[in-house]
């Protein structure tokens, strides 16, 4: 039987190809240790550029006497993530931990973190991306790939990083979260028998489109009755004029017959949690999906799109400056009672 020394052929300095499978090894002495590892690929000119690497990493690894201990792919994360706790906030810390924890859902957690391989990795990834959404699959590899960095750099007690070719997900972009019309009036009328503030808002936001942050900025000296606009101003888009709609003037007229003066606020419902605990609760009462307060934006474009306004003009109106490209790849979708409605007007034929 072939021993496992004569499974090797050396081609040249520090480098030997696989008599059976043809790949290459770099093979380098570091104090006495010899390191062999693989090349991955069985070109011989691909096989000599990464020799180099190969080299310059095993000649960068810690061999002292303190570093024979054996260190295990839990110990690496567990070291990483102490140092990670002073560089992060506690939130971004506490997410770093979530990843961690998933990663150790693996088969190889208790493996040396040397011995861990490109196809461990790519296993325990494949799995785990059936199990969460893009973006939090994207989150643990990231997690993962500094661990092994960690290991590779700092600790010096790697050759290479097996996840570092992993690719992320890419999210499927889902439709806007919209509500029909009768959905919306549902919304609200039961806003209105628990919540009138709620209520209020809700509209505000499903008939002027404004985001959640320039509503709650709204005072009442930005109302100009005499042009019929309301002067928007948001944190993510510059001020802005939004006429002043039918059902929106409406329920600003309402409004006003309340005492108030132009530096107060229009709407004294504050929070932004406030107000998307106050809809989720109408929604589970009234038996509908699961909108937001960013849903009333969607439904306010959605009934502009369907009324035939032109995007350019949307957008603007939106604070988008971009002349309606977004409008059109974010809300040009239309519902399926509409949709049902313009494939009717569809009656030519070759024989009309």
């Amino acid at each position: 039987m072939r021993s496992k020394h004569d499974q090797f052929q050396r081609v040249g300095e520090n480098l030997l190809r696989h008599n059976k499978s043809g790949t290459y090894y770099g093979l380098v002495k570091v104090k006495g240790k010899q390191i062999r590892q693989s090349l991955k690929t069985r070109d011989p000119q691909l096989a000599r550029e990464e020799l180099k690497e190969f080299k310059a990493a095993a000649l960068g690894l810690d061999t002292s006497s303190s570093s024979k201990e054996k260190l295990s792919f839990e110990q690496l994360a567990s070291e990483w993530l102490d140092r990670q706790k002073g560089n992060l906030s506690l939130n971004a810390w506490i997410r770093r931990k979530v990843s961690v924890a998933a990663i150790m859902d693996s088969k190889w957690k208790d493996k040396l973190a040397a011995k861990v391989t490109t196809d461990d990795v790519d296993e325990w990834l494949s799995k785990r991306c059936q199990k969460v959404a893009p973006r939090t699959s994207n989150k643990d590899l990231e997690a993962l790939k500094m661990i092994f960095e960690f290991g590779r750099k700092i600790k010096k007690r790697l050759l290479y990083n097996p996840a570092a070719e992993l690719e992320r997900r890419t999210p499927s972009k889902a439709l806007p979260d919209t509500p029909t019309k009768a959905q919306f009036s549902l919304l609200v009328e039961t806003l209105r028998a628990t919540n009138t503030a709620a209520a209020d808002l809700t509209e505000f936001l499903g008939y002027s489109g404004c985001r959640l942050g320039g509503a709650l900025t709204l005072r009442w000296r930005d109302i100009h009755w005499d042009r019929s606009v309301l002067r928007v101003c948001e944190k993510f888009s510059k001020e802005r004029d939004v006429p002043l709609f039918p059902p929106l003037l409406s329920l600003l007229q309402k409004l006003t017959l309340s005492s108030h003066k132009k530096e107060d606020f229009v709407f004294h419902f504050r929070g932004e949690r406030g107000c998307l605990h106050a809809i989720h609760d109408a929604c589970k009462a009234a038996g509908l999906p699961r909108f937001g307060h960013h849903s009333m934006r969607h439904f306010f474009c959605s009934n502009a799109i369907e009324a035939g306004i032109d995007a350019k003009v949307i957008a603007g109106w939106l604070g988008h400056s971009d002349g309606g490209v977004l409008v059109l790849a974010t809300y040009g979708h239309l519902r399926k009672d509409h949709a049902d409605e313009m494939a009717k007007r569809m009656t030519f034929s070759a024989s009309s």
